[in-house]
């Protein structure tokens, strides 16, 4: 799994070596967060008023397609990471991703050079290759579990998604143990009711329940979907995206009516 630093330097994981997040400022604020993550009701998915405990490394990981990432992924991830304390932030664009299998998306490549552009101002931003040097689908499990043999068991790990797909979470595989590995944090997103996640709770794993956080993340309706639909159509995405993704998009002919995009690395 190769993770390229916003200092330049990429490293790859399955050679055993890493080097840490830079801890600036951030060590006053996470010394005071020194309470569990605390159990939902029975109506009630956690939220991230209680931050994980500090004696612990926490690692998130945010997954998508990012085709193409744009401010509302970088708005949730930092968020995310400044609620749990998070040491880090390693986005994962997806290789296969299999809720996709009837859509067709941009090549691998390009979404994770487009990644690494819009991350790199952030030092506790990185960017990793897992899911697209890996073969098959990307199945979030198999990501998470390549983590936790990287980082050690004492590492808890933080999967940050929409709360959207949340919903979905009992059709992902080897879901309950997915939910022993990792915890979720499960952003909202204009005009999601929150009651349906705690509504969809009881059908969870006993053990995987108290795993669910909810985080509230500023309302910019921004998605992939909308931004793909302006350029082929010649509209405006400037202040969507970062300007370095735009330019990006551009460049290389991305979107337009003719490209379709394809699964297949090139």
């Amino acid at each position: 799994m190769m993770i390229i630093f916003n200092n330049g330097r990429q490293v790859d994981v399955r050679a055993g070596t890493c080097v840490p997040a830079p801890a600036g400022d951030e060590k006053g604020r996470k010394a005071g967060f020194n309470q569990e993550l605390a159990s939902a009701s029975s109506h009630q998915l956690s939220t991230s008023n209680i931050p994980p405990p500090t004696s612990t490394l926490r690692v998130g990981i945010m997954g998508g397609t990012f085709d193409p990432i744009h401010f509302g992924h970088l708005v949730t991830a930092e968020a995310a990471r400044w609620e749990f304390a998070l040491e880090k932030v390693v986005f994962v664009p997806s290789g296969r991703p299999p809720h996709k299998k009837d859509y067709r998306v941009s090549d691998p490549e390009h979404r994770y050079q487009m990644t690494v552009l819009a991350t790199a101002s952030n030092p506790y931003f990185e960017v990793s290759r897992s899911e697209i040097d890996r073969e098959g689908y990307s199945y979030t499990v198999d990501t998470v579990y390549e983590f936790r043999r990287f980082y050690g068991p004492e590492v808890q790990l933080f999967f940050i998604t929409g709360a959207d797909a949340i919903l979905e979470i009992l059709t992902w595989k080897d879901v309950d143990r997915l939910l022993k590995e990792c915890h979720f944090i499960a952003a909202t997103r204009p005009g999601f009711q929150l009651n349906r996640l705690g509504e969809s709770r009881p059908m969870l794993p006993v053990e995987g329940r108290h795993r669910i956080h909810l985080i509230e993340v500023p309302a910019l309706a921004i998605s992939s979907t909308d931004i793909r639909w302006r350029v082929q159509n010649k509209k405006p995405i400037k202040y969507l995206l970062p300007e370095a993704v735009e330019d990006y998009i551009h460049r290389q002919g991305l979107y337009r009516p003719r490209d379709c995009g394809v699964y297949e690395k090139s």
